[in-house]
């Protein structure tokens, strides 16, 4: 076998010429009986390799029979996957690295052997999502395919080039963009040079590392350079296109991905045509592999998808319908699937949110979780925690949707739960959605009046944010900043007057670090920051640095509103604050001014631009100028009938529904 090496063969299909060419009668048996397996016919496969293992066992040399052994497992293993067996893959693959190992260990030349089995096995083990071990593997490879005494074999040239992309993939999912690029830019220069070297064509090679680029970028978000690559790919599949299965498989594919890309770029027109191209080239299938089958079920979700953007809720359903059973299938055979089978789950049940369908939604949610919850218990590693945490953020969203807040509190807990386990192991990967999940818990607190649960999960999160982040961020300070604003919000709703004032201080201290005037990033949340500190201060007795941080609201709100950032009815509540502010201090003619200004405010906004925040915030500003100025009673009674059609829409929320009750009181009182 040694001498195989030696002349470029390693490759299972090229080892029955080469038997021939020096008239060796056993290994050519042996390499006809592993050529003539079919994946068409299951036990006859099973049988040949059975045969196979036996005719490598005669070998006479040790390092002969663990190389042919090895050999016989790897392709076993192959078949495997393409069965989706993938537990009896990994057992196969394990056995033909542990022959190939022991070659090794009597003749350090096999080592090429060993580089290529493990190039095999890396792409399993990315198939599998087992990165850590892929990597590994690829890297192994790689340092041997570059040894000087194999480096110049075509066969290991070929080799490299395979884990190039392989190694490409794994570090697309840690993700090490820029790793993953020059791993894909080394693969398409060796298949190049082979081009050349050999005369071989490795034009499909190439197409696949293009789409593998393509990918990269896409993900990246680097959508322009992602179409490039997928344009280079179609180029070369194009030409390549007759029929042959690998090339109609990969061109799908590519059209599939590439369909989606231009979805994202709002280019329905192409992505339709993209993915209907796709979906031809399917159809003339007669059979498919595992793995053609998770293609397949991608193509149709993403179907799925772009006509539920485009509103052809019919289609969507159609195809999703197609999607979930293909998938239910795949996860029945192996929990190999069980990740593709909670994809479909949750994109179906967020589906069925679009509709209003709200219990078959939590059905297929419930189910994805039950997956992910599954999945954690074969594999728990943090993606797959981070994966099921998301199910119960998805689960929460359509709880508070429909209602049921104590579904909402329950699966947010699940989440928060979940996340807080893995957090430290990436903070950078899992911090958004973790302080995403403990604002929405602490939000769901407080309007149980659980104040205290709220602020434990609050100071929580505060905790974790100083412990994960670099604190001289602009990210830290806005999140920090976030965070202490709900909190003071929290101490204001408990009575705690004196700590919400506080509380509140340090939260615009901190967002001042970061908004950068009227013209900066956050100078929406710098201003509601603002009001409500005028509030806490107000609450608390300090009118003078109230009435100041008052009229900041007042200025930063209009200049917003005058630039059309923010709402005049926002503005308007800052000027009715500050005008109850006035009263309360006896300065009725400030007080009045800044009521009659916010009136004016209101009266630039057009009905149907109404919303149930300027609704409301309108009904307040009514009230006071009904009660707290000298306007004539009829004007006021006028003011509040209007103030009261704009709120009426909208009584079914609580807050709007309170308002309007106490404006019709009011309206009651001026009518005496």
């Amino acid at each position: 076998m040694l001498k195989c090496v030696e002349t470029g063969v390693y490759n299972v299909s090229e080892i029955e010429d080469y038997a021939k060419k020096v008239n060796d009668s056993k290994l050519y048996r042996f390499a006809v009986l592993i050529n003539s397996v079919s994946g068409e016919d299951s036990v006859a496969a099973i049988q040949t390799f059975l045969k196979a293992e036996a005719c490598a066992e005669k070998f006479k040399n040790e390092t002969d029979k663990n190389i042919l052994l090895s050999a016989v497992y790897i392709r076993w293993g192959n078949f495997s996957k393409d069965r989706g067996c993938y537990a009896e893959a990994q057992e196969k693959f394990n056995k033909g690295l542990n022959f190939v190992i022991n070659a090794v260990n009597k003749k350090h030349e096999c080592m090429v052997f060993l580089a290529l089995a493990e190039s095999v096995v890396a792409s399993f083990e990315v198939l599998m999502k087992n990165f850590p071990k892929a990597r590994l593997l690829c890297e192994e490879a790689e340092s041997i395919f570059s040894d000087e005494r194999f480096s110049y074999l075509n066969i290991c040239i070929e080799g490299k080039a395979s884990v190039l992309n392989s190694h490409g993939i794994v570090s697309a999912e840690i993700p090490q963009y820029s790793v993953a690029k020059k791993k894909y830019a080394e693969a398409i220069e060796l298949y190049t040079l082979l081009q050349e070297k050999s005369g071989k064509n490795y034009d499909y090679e190439k197409a696949l590392v293009y789409n593998n680029l393509g990918v990269l970028f896409d993900n990246a978000g680097s959508l322009e350079e992602a179409l490039s690559n997928y344009n280079s790919a179609e180029k070369i599949l194009e030409k390549l296109f007759s029929g042959n299965q690998n090339v109609m498989t990969l061109y799908a594919k590519l059209l599939t991905d590439k369909g989606n890309l231009y979805r994202k770029l709002s280019l329905h027109d192409s992505a339709t045509v993209c993915l209907e191209k796709a979906l031809q080239i399917f159809n003339a299938k007669t059979s498919f592999t595992e793995d053609e089958k998770v293609q397949l079920s991608t193509l149709y979700n993403n179907l799925a998808v772009l006509n539920r953007t485009e509103k052809n809720y019919e289609q969507a359903d159609e195809f999703y319908t197609l999607a979930y059973r293909i998938r239910k299938d795949l996860a029945m055979k192996s929990d190999g699937y069980l990740g593709l089978w909670a994809d479909v789950l949750t994109n179906y049940g967020m589906f069925c949110v679009d509709n209003a369908d709200i219990d078959l939604a939590v059905y297929y949610l419930e189910q994805a979780a039950f997956s992910r919850e599954k999945i954690v218990s074969i594999d728990p590693s943090d993606e797959n925690k981070n994966a099921l945490a998301e199910s119960y953020d998805n689960l929460a969203y359509v709880c508070m949707f429909s209602g049921d807040m104590s579904g909402a509190k329950r699966n947010y807990e699940l989440s928060g739960e979940t996340r807080g386990k893995i957090l430290s192991s990436a903070p950078g990967e899992y911090l958004d959605s973790y302080y995403n999940t403990l604002s929405n818990l602490a939000s769901i607190y407080n309007k149980e009046d659980n104040f205290d649960k709220a602020v434990l999960v609050l100071t929580t999160l505060l905790e974790a944010l100083e412990q994960n982040s670099d604190t001289s961020s602009e990210n830290y300070y806005y999140k920090s900043a976030l965070t202490d604003y709900n909190l003071a919000l929290t101490y204001g709703y408990a009575g705690k007057k004196t700590v919400a004032y506080t509380v509140m201080k340090k939260a615009y201290e901190e967002i001042s670090k970061i908004s950068g005037g009227q013209s900066g990033k956050y100078v929406t949340e710098t201003g509601e920051i603002l009001l409500q500190l005028g509030n806490c201060a107000f609450d608390s007795g300090d009118f003078p640095y109230a009435e100041l941080t008052y009229k900041k609201a007042v200025d930063l709100r209009t200049s917003l509103a005058e630039k059309k950032i923010i709402s005049y009815a926002s503005a308007a509540s800052a000027l009715n604050n500050l005008g109850l502010l006035y009263y309360a201090l006896e300065e009725r003619e400030k007080a009045d001014e800044c009521f009659f200004k916010a009136q004016k405010l209101f009266e630039t906004i057009s009905e149907e631009d109404y919303d149930i925040e300027a609704a409301t915030a309108f009904a307040k500003t009514a009230i006071n100028i009904a009660e707290c100025t000298l306007k004539n009673r009829s004007s006021n009674r006028e003011l509040l009938k209007h103030a009261g059609e704009i709120l009426k829409p909208f009584t079914e929320n609580p807050s709007a529904g309170y308002y309007y009750g106490y404006l019709q009181k009011v309206l009651a009182n001026l009518k005496k």
